[in-house]
């Protein structure tokens, strides 16, 4: 058998693997499996997943965590001073019009 071959049955070995222990994981926080399971196997909210990856790169979003407040992004763990001073400025910028 040549390489790329084992290399693609192990491949699919470990997705299996992990999407079982996703799905022991979700029986023991009591989520309904069979549920959960169709969702694995039909990859169902992935397409939302990649709508909402989409838009966040759209605005600027590189990584998290990243906020946004009235247009403005906040990059990376920031103090909570950052935040309130995009709220003052998003608050007057709202005032002004």
């Amino acid at each position: 058998m040549p390489q790329v071959e084992r290399i693609g049955q192990r491949l699919e070995q470990a997705e299996e693997t992990r999407a079982h222990g996703l799905v022991v994981v979700a029986g023991r926080l009591n989520l309904d499996r069979d549920a959960f399971t169709t969702c694995l196997d039909t990859r169902r909210p992935r397409k939302d997943v990649e709508t909402d990856v989409a838009e966040g790169r759209a605005i600027g979003v590189r990584g998290t965590p990243t906020f946004l407040v009235n247009g403005t992004l906040l990059v990376g763990a920031q103090p909570i001073e950052a935040f309130r001073e995009a709220i003052r400025k998003a608050l007057k910028e709202a005032g002004a019009k």
